[in-house]
């Protein structure tokens, strides 16, 4: 039978060795985190340019008509 030190030790490096994936996945996550609001922000950028551009043709479309 193991002594309890021993399990008790075993435990702990479990332990630690779950705090240390936690604290991987949490970075990830605040990268990931950070991907996506940078992605979202050029997104919102090029479509205010989309939305200027269209702007631009069509009121060169009616001066053209007018």
């Amino acid at each position: 039978m193991y002594c309890r030190s021993f399990v008790v030790h075993i435990i702990l490096e479990i332990s630690i060795s779950g705090q240390k994936v936690m604290a991987d996945l949490e970075t990830k996550q605040a990268n990931l985190r950070d991907t996506l609001l940078r992605i979202s922000g050029a997104i919102q950028i090029l479509e205010e340019e989309i939305g200027k551009v269209n702007t631009e043709q069509e009121n060169t479309q009616n001066s053209t008509f007018a």
